[in-house]
């Protein structure tokens, strides 16, 4: 009867203890945890979104990547342009990866302001996709690599009625 009653005693000991020293074990790690820019929080970590890093995913990588980039371009007929600049702008809050790109030439006149999508961003680099648009009486698309400090870029410039285009390639221009 006292081996059953010491058993007891051990159980009920063990029981109260198990439930007041192990609830650690059960809560929700994720308590507490605030991700920003669409990540979701996941064991207790951030798990940011394609364009957003940091910890609570706080840093949108394409505002690092906002830039002014000047150089040469080249188009497939052999002709060069020097001191043209593109211009990475953000065009919402509420997107991680879509940019304007703005191409001024020499003059610093506007040749073209496209709508951009950045794919594989991270805090140094991304790929750039110019979706296919037209404007005015040319279709444009393109791809490329944007870094930190430079910038490479093909762009077709297709007429939309008959006849030969063109396709620039941007020189790894400079981050200005």
């Amino acid at each position: 009867m006292k081996r059953a009653t010491l058993f007891c005693s051990l159980f009920a000991f063990a029981a109260i203890g198990a439930t007041t020293l192990l609830p650690s074990c059960n809560r929700d790690r994720c308590e507490g945890v605030f991700c920003k820019n669409k990540g979701a929080c996941i064991g207790g970590e951030c798990q940011c979104h394609d364009g957003s890093g940091g910890y609570n995913c706080d840093t949108v990588y394409k505002l690092l990547l906002a830039n002014t980039y000047k150089g040469t371009i080249r188009d497939n007929s052999g002709a060069y342009y020097y001191n043209h600049k593109v211009t990475f702008y953000a065009i919402n809050d509420t997107s991680l990866t879509d940019m304007i790109l703005n191409w001024k030439t020499s003059a610093d006149s506007t040749r073209y302001s496209l709508p951009v999508v950045f794919s594989q961003i991270s805090r140094f680099r991304a790929t750039v996709y110019v979706p296919t648009i037209i404007v005015g009486n040319y279709s444009l698309a393109g791809s490329g690599v944007v870094t930190a400090d430079s910038l490479s870029l093909t762009i077709t410039e297709q007429p939309t009625v008959g006849g030969a285009g063109l396709q620039y390639t941007f020189l790894n221009l400079k981050k200005q």
